[in-house]
């Protein structure tokens, strides 16, 4: 099997670590991580979540009833009775043997069943995590922009208002350059299938300055890197627009404001 890129590897490593891959990709994950600096920490990461997996599925006390089937099915240790024809999953069962080994074949699928549930729960929080990480990343990025322009001397700062809302907006731009930020507060918070979303008014275009969403107190960031810089731009205005935002303004105007001197 030729050499892994860390991005197969990656893709092999649960499997791996579960004892689900072929003696050929294990030998080649194995000379990978030998030599990787960076999939190792993943290894580790991956057989860490699998020796929690035991903690992550909650213990369940099984129905009386299913207990005294299968102590009655232990005790009788009797062969199922020959047939003459047999369907083809009879014929993948076993024809003859002990009951007993029945009920741990099958213990054992549900015992690998509820490992791969917990194996996944723990993936999907491992992602969740991840998200959350590349959250708050964005929102120190956006921070750190806006530091960034409150102490050049030649940024100003525009206020987005409008007379029917109580949602106010700034931004903060510098005239000659694409970029700028937009800090939102008193706006509602819309459902996860909504976003606000900022459009930048250059003759007669919009241009889509980007979506975001508020928190609970009607707070919300947003870094713009405009195709023109701010000053072709004579206003700006916020709309509500379903995920993922729209080509055009679907919506009446929230808040909104002149960019230039008409």
């Amino acid at each position: 099997m030729p050499s892994l890129s860390c991005e197969q590897c990656d893709e092999l490593l649960p499997g791996f670590v579960l004892g689900a891959v072929t003696p050929e990709e294990a030998a080649a994950i194995a000379e990978h991580v030998s030599t990787c600096v960076r999939c190792p920490a993943h290894l580790a990461a991956y057989e860490s979540v699998l020796d929690r997996l035991g903690e992550s599925v909650p213990p369940h006390e099984p129905p009386a009833a299913l207990r005294l089937q299968l102590r009655a099915a232990v005790q009788a240790d009797v062969a199922p009775p020959a047939v003459v024809s047999r369907s083809p999953w009879q014929r993948w069962w076993p024809a003859r043997g002990p009951r007993w080994a029945a009920v741990l074949t099958v213990a054992n699928i549900l015992l690998f069943l509820a490992s791969a549930w917990g194996f996944w729960q723990a993936q999907r929080h491992l992602t969740l995590a991840q998200e959350k990480w590349q959250q708050v990343f964005r929102q120190l990025s956006i921070q750190r922009e806006a530091l960034t322009l409150l102490t050049q001397p030649e940024s100003r700062r525009v206020l987005l208002r409008s007379d029917a809302h109580s949602g106010r907006g700034t931004l903060l731009l510098e005239a000659t350059a694409p970029q700028a930020v937009l800090m939102v507060r008193d706006l509602p918070r819309l459902q996860p299938n909504r976003e606000y979303q900022l459009w930048l008014v250059r003759e007669n275009t919009r241009d889509n300055g980007g979506t975001f969403q508020v928190d609970e107190q009607g707070f919300g960031m947003l870094l713009i890197h405009a195709p023109y810089p701010l000053s072709t731009y004579r206003a700006a205005g916020i709309t509500e627009e379903p995920a993922g935002g729209s080509p055009g303004p679907t919506s009446p105007r929230v808040i909104g404001g002149a960019l230039s001197n008409p």
